[in-house]
């Protein structure tokens, strides 16, 4: 399995679309897989040379690969032409202007990916349009809401 994913002793993470899978490593590598003919290497990127790739999410039409891990890493990868998306990255260098945030632990698309979740290290709450790439929300920390109790199905 080391040899299979080429460089990545040991990963932190990885997310499957289809037949692709993203394998985030400890050591800033980004590898994708393919089962086609069996599992091979497709692509690999160092993307973080001071990170860890903790998280790694597919867009729900596989346009988008999300990123995230260790010291203010986040990204967004165009998966046609495998490049990051700048927009993205304006947004995204937003969530760690609060000192309490240098990790993105968690994130999630919505059903249409019309926009993404992303969840800090520093207990914030993110969301990001994808439409334009902006910050929706700077962070549900910061938002005082009532909870709504839950009631027992009857």
């Amino acid at each position: 399995m080391m040899e299979l994913i080429g460089g990545v002793d040991t990963f932190s993470n990885f997310h499957c679309l289809d037949h692709w899978v993203a394998v985030g490593g400890e050591n800033g590598v980004l590898s994708i897989l393919s089962s086609k003919g069996g599992w091979k290497l497709a692509n690999q990127f160092n993307v973080a040379t001071t990170s860890n790739v903790q998280a790694t999410k597919w867009s729900p039409a596989g346009r988008y690969l999300f990123l995230a891990g260790s010291h203010k890493f986040c990204r967004v990868i165009d998966t046609i032409t495998w490049t990051e998306v700048a927009d993205a990255q304006k947004a995204t260098a937003r969530i760690f202007q609060d000192d309490s945030t240098n990790a993105v632990s968690s994130i999630d698309w919505s059903v249409d990916g019309s926009w993404a979740a992303l969840g800090s290290t520093g207990g914030g709450i993110y969301v990001i349009a994808t439409s334009d790439w902006r910050l929706l929300v700077p962070s549900m920390d910061q938002i005082t809401m009532p909870l709504e109790k839950p009631t027992p199905e009857g």
